[in-house]
């Protein structure tokens, strides 16, 4: 289990957000209620992350996740 912030574009200010072992990026997207069109990006890998990803396997403790609507 990790913990991440996460910041929309659009939105002030941040979310610490826990991410569960083995959650993939698109039920990221629903767990937040976001659309599964919308881009989610690493600080560190500057692409959209794959809906498919493990994002707890792209990101470290405490990285911010951008999510682009």
């Amino acid at each position: 289990m990790k913990w991440i912030y996460v910041r929309v574009k659009g939105w002030h200010g941040s979310a610490a957000i826990m991410v569960p072992p083995g959650l993939t990026v698109s039920e990221f997207k629903l767990l937040l209620g976001l659309d599964l069109g919308c881009n989610v990006l690493a600080a560190a890998l500057f692409l959209p992350l794959p809906g498919t990803a493990r994002l707890d396997e792209l990101v470290d403790e405490f990285d911010t996740v951008y999510v682009e609507p």
